[in-house]
C-alpha cells in the first residue's frame, strides 16, 4: 500500500524555503539599495563603485557556482546529501557573518575612502561565495518537494528585493530634505536594511533546522520523485546522465541564459542613465533626485515579486519560453529609446518613448513577466524527470545558465556604458 503524502503544515517547508531564498538575497539588495550611502564614502577613491561591486559579485558568484556544480556530485547519493546538508548550514550562517560585517560598516560615518572599497569588494566575494552554495543546494533539494517549494524560493528572492526598495522610498521621502540632500534618510535606511539581513538570516537558520525533522521534509527527500507525467518515460530509479539532462531541458537552459542577460543589461544600465523628463524646478529636481529611480526599483521589485506569485493562479508548462525571452529584447530598445541622459552628455537616440509614465509602464510589463517566466520555467524543469538525481541536475543547470546569463549581461551592460559614454553621445 503506497505510503499517504504528508500535508505541509503550517505552510513550514514554504516558508523556510521562502526564507532561504530572502537570506540569500537580503545582504546583496541591502548594498545595491544603500548605493547612495556607500558613493559618498568613496566618491574620491570609486567614483563606479556599483560596477565594482556588482562585477566582483556576479563573476565569482559564476564561478562558485560552477565549483558547487562539480563538487556536489549526486544529489540523490545520501552521502552527497549529508555533504550539501552541511554546506548549506555552513553557508547561512556565513551570511548572517557578512550581515554583521555590513552593519559595522554601515554605522561607521567616518570608515570611508580605500579600506572601504577593499571591505565592500572582500565582502561581495564573501557574499557570492556563500550565495552559491545555499542557492545551488536549496534548488536543488527544492527539485524533490512539490513545485510550490521551488516557488517559495523564487518569492524569497523577490521579497528581499522589496522589503530595501519599499525602505529606500520611504525613508528618502520622509527624511530627506526637499532644498537639499540630507544623509539622515540614508543613514537610517542602511541600518534598518542590514539588521534587517540579520534578522532574517537568524530566522531562515532556525527554520532550516526545524523544517529537517518535519515528515513533510522527511518523505520528500526520501522519495526523489512526483507523481507520474504522461512525457516521462524514463526508469523512476536510473539518472539519465549530464547529456540527455541537458537536452531534454536545453529550451529552458537557454531561456534562463537570456534573461539573465537582458536582467543584467536593463539592470543596473537603464535606470543609471535614465532622468525624469519633469527636471528643472526645485521641486521637480527634488522628484528626479530623489524619488524617481527609487519609485523605478519600487516598481521593478514589487512586480517582479507579484509576477513570482502568479503562478499559484495560472500556471502553464506549454509556454514558449525561448521566443519570449528574445522578445524581452524588444523591451530593452524601448528603455533605450526613453529619457536616456548623463551628466552634462545627452544619448544620441532618438527619445520616442520619453516619457516618466512610459518609463514606469515598462519596468512594470518587463519585470512582472520576467518574474512570471523564470518562476515557471523553474518549476517545470523537474517535473520532466522521475529520477532525484536528474531533477537536481536540471535544477543546478538552470541555476548555473543564469548566473552566466547574468555575467554576460553585466560584460555587454559595461560595453553599452562605454559606447554611451563616447561614441553616443554628445555635449547637452
Amino acid at each position: 500500500m503506497e505510503q499517504q503524502k504528508p500535508q505541509d503544515h503550517f505552510y513550514l517547508s514554504f516558508l523556510t524555503f521562502c526564507f532561504l531564498g530572502l537570506a540569500v538575497s537580503m545582504p546583496y539588495s541591502a548594498v545595491m539599495n544603500s548605493q547612495d550611502t556607500f558613493k559618498d564614502r568613496l566618491k574620491d577613491v570609486a567614483p563606479a563603485f556599483l560596477t565594482h561591486y556588482t562585477s566582483v559579485h556576479l563573476t565569482s558568484r559564476f564561478l562558485f557556482t560552477t565549483l558547487v556544480m562539480i563538487l556536489s556530485g549526486d544529489e540523490a547519493d545520501p552521502l552527497g546529501r549529508l555533504r550539501l546538508k552541511q554546506a548549506m548550514g555552513i553557508g547561512v550562517v556565513s551570511l548572517g557573518m557578512i550581515s554583521i560585517i555590513l552593519m559595522f560598516i554601515a554605522g561607521k560615518s567616518d570608515f570611508t575612502g580605500t579600506p572601504l572599497l577593499i571591505t565592500l569588494l572582500v565582502s561581495a566575494l564573501a557574499t557570492s561565495v556563500t550565495s552559491s552554495v545555499v542557492e545551488a543546494g536549496a534548488y536543488s533539494i527544492a527539485s524533490a518537494f512539490p513545485p510550490m517549494i521551488m516557488q517559495s524560493l523564487f518569492v524569497g528572492s523577490s521579497i528581499a528585493s522589496s522589503i530595501s526598495s519599499l525602505l529606500a522610498f520611504l525613508l528618502a521621502f520622509l527624511f530627506d530634505d526637499k532644498d537639499r540632500q540630507t544623509t539622515l534618510g540614508r543613514d537610517l535606511f542602511t541600518w534598518i536594511n542590514f539588521a534587517s539581513s540579520l534578522l532574517i538570516v537568524i530566522v531562515a537558520v532556525i527554520l532550516w533546522f526545524v523544517c529537517q525533522q518535519t515528515d513533510f521534509y522527511k518523505y520528500y527527500r526520501e522519495h526523489q520523485h512526483h507523481e507520474e507525467h504522461p512525457e516521462q518515460n524514463e526508469d523512476k530509479t536510473q539518472g539519465s546522465g549530464l547529456f540527455k539532462v541537458f537536452m531534454r531541458t536545453g529550451d529552458l537552459i537557454l531561456f534562463a541564459f537570456l534573461m539573465g542577460v537582458t536582467n543584467m543589461v536593463i539592470w543596473p544600465l537603464i535606470p543609471s542613465l535614465t532622468v525624469s523628463v519633469n527636471e528643472g524646478s526645485p521641486t521637480r529636481s527634488w522628484w528626479q533626485g530623489h524619488l524617481f529611480s527609487r519609485i523605478a526599483f519600487l516598481l521593478s521589485a514589487v512586480f517582479n515579486l507579484v509576477g513570482k506569485l502568479l503562478p499559484s493562479l495560472v500556471f502553464r508548462s506549454n509556454i514558449p519560453f525561448v521566443p519570449l525571452a528574445l522578445a524581452r529584447f524588444i523591451l530593452v530598445l524601448a528603455f533605450m529609446m526613453g529619457n536616456l541622459k548623463m551628466t552634462n552628455r545627452r544619448v544620441l537616440i532618438e527619445p520616442l518613448l520619453a516619457n516618466d509614465l512610459v518609463y514606469f509602464f515598462l519596468i512594470i510589463a518587463s519585470s512582472m513577466a520576467g518574474g512570471y517566466l523564470q518562476t515557471v520555467a523553474g518549476m517545470h524543469a523537474p517535473q520532466r524527470f522521475k529520477s532525484g538525481a536528474d531533477r537536481a541536475l536540471a535544477t543546478k543547470l538552470i541555476v548555473f545558465f543564469t548566473y552566466y546569463g547574468d555575467l554576460v549581461g553585466v560584460l555587454i551592460a559595461l560595453f553599452v556604458s562605454f559606447l554611451m559614454k563616447t561614441v553616443l553621445s554628445v555635449p547637452a
